[in-house]
């Protein structure tokens, strides 16, 4: 009689996960500096280590994972054991599943006003973009009224902040007469 995947993962795991309400099952081992288990084994003798979610993937399916491929969360829990919650994909494919559920941060951090940085809101940001379609917005005004640089009101408008919100470029200014 073969066993089933809780057996499997009982007899290799033993008590070092716990199932939880939500359907996860959390690992209880060692957890890594970037919140993913690590799992430690032996094979002839010489220790090994892989990420605790991989070795579940290749229990659960009987193989290997790709080389270069990665072992991708449905849940976003990164201790997340439960084959159920795991499936195999490409770097790519991983990347654009965080982008889609708003886990992405850029090099500066939350993107939008989800940044710790941000001044603006992405309804202000939305309402700069819509008033400065009309070339007669003066974005010192906008700027004043907001309470934020003048350069936060421009970058804004343009698009080179706040580029995940639909954006249609302002028509040209006439600089002023210095």
């Amino acid at each position: 009689m073969s066993e089933t995947v809780d057996e499997v993962f009982r007899r290799v795991f033993g008590d070092r996960f716990e199932k939880t309400s939500s359907g996860c099952w959390l690992w209880r081992g060692r957890i890594q500096w970037d919140g993913y288990g690590e799992f430690a084994f032996s094979i002839n003798g010489r220790q090994r280590r892989m990420q605790a979610h991989r070795a579940a993937w290749q229990l659960a399916h009987k193989r290997r994972a790709g080389r270069k491929l990665e072992i991708c969360h449905t849940c976003d829990v990164r201790a997340c054991i439960n084959p159920a919650h795991l499936f195999e994909g490409t770097h790519s494919v991983n990347e654009r599943d965080k982008v889609a559920k708003g886990r992405h941060v850029t090099p500066f951090g939350r993107v939008g006003e989800r940044s710790i940085a941000a001044k603006l809101t992405d309804a202000q940001v939305l309402e700069i973009r819509r008033l400065a379609q009309d070339p007669a917005t003066r974005f010192e005004a906008l700027a004043d009224d907001l309470g934020v640089s003048n350069t936060a009101v421009y970058q804004a408008a343009v698009g080179f902040t706040f580029s995940h919100l639909p954006c249609t470029p302002p028509p040209r200014r006439k600089r002023k007469a210095t």
